[in-house]
């Protein structure tokens, strides 16, 4: 039946009633909805089959050709442009209809206006009308049809797709007012029908379609790609790891998929669920492009572009594989508490490794590292060694025991989660702090790797991350004992030595002899450095209190008023423990003086002379062989000095070089003994060295030192001797007699 004009599509269907007899018009309505019902009950599952994955148009647009001729087209909602499917019934499905896809191949077509249907399309009318259809004029490709585009296009193409349901294109052609057409129309006609005869495939990349809009009988044919289903399944690379892991899920992976390898124009998106896969219907046949293009929680955006080959109303399958996200370089780091104590975190970068202190060294601590994928599960646990710069890295090198190391390639690799961090065994020469161990969560955050110390809530990027662990030193003490000594005695009349001088003061130096720097009170003193001085007390003891663990060589640098210097004692001492040890005791000869003052005849009591020579014995020792030394004696009037009130009455001074630390010498002194007749005289002694006294002995009470000036003799009838006048009168006189009498006998004699 050909298109005529009509003002009123209504008026044009009550024509059509009114020719037809009563009874066809009684049997033809019940016929007619029956078979219809019967129809979509039958043919419902295969249309959902074949076409579920098309949503169902609404039309939009109805409106006719221009030149003369109503004849509509349609546009669906989505700009589609609609054909006619219905040569006898054109002008239902107005604006707002809404309807299903079927398949044409089920589709029983209409045979006359009447609503008469006769069987399906041909396989071969199926062809040429899926060949008009691909190559006709769509919205979408904005292709022209034999060079004409717009509604002449649209025109050419449903006149052509008319013929094919007639099977005859001239008369249709014709009827059409533009004569230009009538050429394309044939010809598109013919070359779909060539198309239909020669190709038994189907299709060029597409398919025909139908829309049956509900409640009307008009069919609308459409341009439908062809197209499969595309099913994307995400594994991780590191299944073991990441299962079960609170800090991985595929679930959420976003993957586009492009029609170009540029992935420029986006077909369309999928996104993971949770098992990891996710599926995309309604995608054209060939090649298409996939690309992730937002990774899933825990792993890095895979770059891959993937290529899948699209088959029509088949599902492609695409395996991916992402990385999970994780750090390659851990590293601990075992600091001297000391050398990193005034570094702030900012400095620790440059500071890593500081130097140990004194004998101590940095190699040979231990640390267990305990993974877990979340806070309640173990999953990994290794020991770890530092080496002499005090590092240990996640690596074989540095493993001293536990499980296998996680890799990703061939390199040691640590995912995402927790790690508690313990020092267990300090390195030799250092303790093990209170807080021995630190709890630090690995986590992604915007594309970055960020530690996070669970304990203070501090968080630090992941750049060659490293934890510090600081030490402090083992400290002791140190204990000196001086003793004093003398191997002089009282004997042959010398003094007696007395007790020792005091043993304070004596000042002893303490030198680093580790291999290392040592921090003490405050500051850093590199070896062969003094530490400290210290000084003895009264009891001769001295004390070094916190050295660092180290060895220390000892030096006394100044001995006690009345002691010699010690040059032979050098110990060295070792702090291996917060201990107190004992140093070799420092023995300090004294400085000792025994005297004994006697007359050039060795004689205590010497005759009286008017001068009196005196000669000071002296023992010594204690004096340092090679030096020079000034021996000073002054004698004074013993009761004088007795009283605090003398001033010497004779000074005498000796100089030598001590050729050994014992020795003799003499002091001598002369003294008029005018005003000492009688009296006692007291030496005293002092050794001085470079004009400083180094010893002295002043003991008025010594006898050793002590001689007394023997008296004047004295003439009879000296004042001072009166008993002896009456003799000497005596004998004077007994002379006189005697020389009288003997006179007298004489001159008897004589006359």
């Amino acid at each position: 039946m050909f298109i005529t004009k009509s003002s009123k599509p209504k008026e044009k269907i009550t024509v059509q009633k009114r020719s037809l007899t009563s009874t066809f018009h009684f049997w033809f309505i019940p016929l007619l909805i029956g078979g219809l019902l019967l129809s979509h009950l039958l043919l419902k599952p295969t249309h959902e089959l074949a076409f579920a994955q098309d949503p169902s148009f609404t039309v939009a647009q109805r409106e006719d050709f221009p030149g003369g001729q109503q004849i509509p087209m349609w546009t669906a909602s989505d700009g589609t442009y609609l054909y006619c499917g219905d040569e006898f019934n054109h002008y239902g499905a107005w604006p707002g209809a809404t309807g299903s896809i079927v398949d044409p191949q089920s589709y029983t077509k209409l045979t006359a206006a009447t609503g008469a249907r006769g069987g399906t399309y041909t396989d071969e009318q199926l062809r040429a009308i899926d060949y008009i259809i691909y190559h006709g004029a769509t919205a979408s490709q904005e292709k022209d049809v034999y060079g004409y585009t717009g509604w002449k296009a649209r025109a050419i193409t449903q006149f052509a797709l008319w013929a094919v349901m007639r099977g005859e294109a001239h008369a249709l052609a014709v009827s059409v007012p533009q004569e230009e057409l009538h050429q394309p129309i044939e010809r598109f006609y013919t070359d779909a029908m060539n198309y239909a005869h020669n190709n038994s495939g189907g299709p060029e990349n597409g398919i025909a379609k139908l829309f049956v809009p509900t409640g009307d009988k008009q069919v609308l044919f459409f341009f439908g790609q062809q197209s499969g289903s595309l099913k994307i399944t995400k594994n991780s690379l590191l299944p073991a790891i990441t299962s079960n892991n609170e800090h991985y899920a595929l679930e959420g992976a976003v993957y586009g998929v492009y029609s170009d390898e540029g992935c420029t124009n986006l077909l369309g998106s999928l996104t993971l669920d949770a098992s990891g896969s996710a599926t995309i219907d309604g995608l054209p046949v060939g090649c298409v492009y996939v690309k992730e293009i937002s990774a899933p929680k825990g792993f890095l955006l895979d770059p891959t572009v993937h290529t899948v080959e699209i088959k029509n109303q088949e599902e492609s399958t695409l395996t991916v594989t992402d990385t999970p996200i994780g750090d390659f370089n851990l590293r601990i780091s075992k600091q001297d508490f000391d050398h990193s104590s005034s570094l702030d975190e900012g400095n620790q970068a440059e500071q890593q490794g500081a130097s140990p202190q004194g004998n101590a060294t940095l190699q040979g601590a231990l640390f267990k590292v305990i993974y877990s994928g979340s806070s309640e599960t173990t999953l990994r646990t290794w020991v770890f060694s530092t080496d002499a710069q005090g590092f240990t890295s996640f690596d074989t090198d540095h493993k001293v025991s536990g499980d296998d190391l996680f890799t990703l390639g061939e390199k040691p690799w640590l995912p995402l989660g927790y790690y508690q961090i313990e020092e267990i065994q300090a390195p030799k020469g250092y303790k093990l702090p209170e807080l021995s161990f630190q709890t630090w969560k690995l986590s992604s955050q915007n594309g970055n790797l960020v530690w996070t110390n669970l304990s203070s809530g501090k968080e630090s990027s992941s750049s060659g991350h490293s934890f510090f662990f600081k030490d402090e030193v083992i400290r002791g003490n140190l204990k000196i004992k001086k003793i004093g000594h003398t191997s002089l005695s009282s004997s042959d009349g010398y003094s007696e030595i007395k007790e020792m001088p005091s043993l304070k003061g004596a000042k002893i130096e303490l030198t680093n002899n580790s291999t290392q720097p040592v921090f003490y009170q405050d500051k850093w003193v590199a070896p062969h450095e003094v530490v400290t001085t210290v000084e003895t007390d009264e009891s001769g003891v001295a004390a070094i209190k916190d050295l660092p663990f180290g060895s220390y060589s000892l030096k006394e640098v100044l001995a006690p008023t009345g002691y010699s210097l010690n040059t032979e004692w050098n110990p060295t001492v070792t702090l291996t423990s917060e201990e107190t040890i004992e140093a070799p005791e420092l023995i300090d000869e004294r400085i000792a003086l025994q005297t004994m003052l006697v007359d050039t005849s060795g004689s205590k009591t010497p005759k009286y002379t008017e001068t009196l020579n005196l000669v000071d014995h002296i023992k010594y020792e204690g004096l340092t062989p090679g030096e020079e030394y000034e021996i000073t004696g002054e004698l004074y009037e013993t009761k004088q000095i007795q009283e605090g009130a003398a001033e010497p009455i004779a000074r005498g001074t000796v100089r030598f070089k001590a050729s050994t630390s014992s020795g003799e010498a003499a002091v001598p002194f002369s003294i008029r003994t005018a005003s000492l007749e009688g009296k006692e005289v007291t030496a005293y002694e002092t050794i001085s060295k470079d004009g400083e006294k180094v010893a002295s002995h002043t003991d008025s009470h010594s006898e050793a030192q002590t001689i007394r000036v023997a008296p004047k003799p004295h003439l009879p009838g000296t004042a001072d001797n009166a008993y002896e006048v009456p003799l000497l009168f005596a004998l004077a006189g007994t002379l006189l007699i005697g020389c009288t009498h003997l006179f007298a006998t004489k001159i008897r004699r004589l006359f």
